[in-house]
């Protein structure tokens, strides 16, 4: 993270251990700063919120119904229509945290997960951006994904996008951070370790990219399909 905090300083120059750390840190805290505000905007009084769409029922009894150790079913039936890695984070959810009795405290119980996770896309958008632009306008997108209508309303509900999205933007979290590893920002670390983190990244992106695919089908396009071109 510290090479995507020091993007915008001159290419080539090595930078010192101390501006490093430093970088690192403020954007940290930033990061944080940005995951915070939009958690408290995801999750204000999220359980008044009684209107239950149908595809939040559906996905929450197939969580349910892996959590209990039946596989992917619904009502009795497999599911075939969309990969299954939401669907097994719902039911890691439901073990760990409690199975709740009514399908709507179920459903309400869920979107605290998507809130969530819909929070880190914020921040890692905000890292995304601070890859390419000064720390200011990386600042304000984060804070706008953070308050945005649209997304608080997909990520106020128990669907797939929110896990889909994540996955994908952190994976190019990661593919923009393999890409900042050069050798004229490691210059003073040896290749043994540079090259160990290259291939952690890249393998670390893969699985992300991976995670979004199997969480919705369409997010292809978000992630794997562009590295591929």
């Amino acid at each position: 993270m510290g090479a995507l905090a020091d993007s915008q300083n001159t290419p080539g120059l090595p930078l010192s251990s101390h501006r490093r750390r430093a970088g690192y840190r403020g954007l940290f805290w930033l990061g944080v700063f940005v995951v915070a505000i939009a958690i408290f905007v995801r999750l204000f009084r999220h359980s008044t919120n009684y209107d239950a769409f149908v595809d939040e029922i559906t996905y929450s009894h197939i969580g349910q119904s892996i959590a209990l150790g039946h596989g992917i079913m619904l009502y009795g039936k497999p599911f075939y229509l969309h990969p299954p890695a939401f669907f097994y984070l719902v039911a890691g959810v439901l073990r760990l945290f409690g199975r709740p009795k009514t399908v709507l405290e179920l459903v309400l119980h869920l979107r605290v997960l998507n809130g969530v996770l819909g929070a880190i896309d914020c921040g890692l958008m905000m890292l995304l951006v601070r890859r390419t632009s000064a720390l200011v306008p990386a600042l304000l997108v984060g804070l706008l994904m953070a308050c945005d209508p649209f997304l608080l309303l997909w990520d106020g509900r128990t669907v797939l996008e929110p896990l889909a999205m994540t996955s994908a933007v952190a994976g190019w979290v990661c593919v923009f951070w393999l890409d900042s590893l050069t050798a004229g920002r490691a210059a003073q670390t040896p290749s043994r370790i540079l090259t160990a983190r290259r291939i952690l990244l890249a393998v670390l992106a893969g699985i992300l990219f991976a995670v979004s695919l199997l969480s919705k089908e369409a997010y292809a396009f978000v992630g794997i399909v562009p590295i591929a071109v």
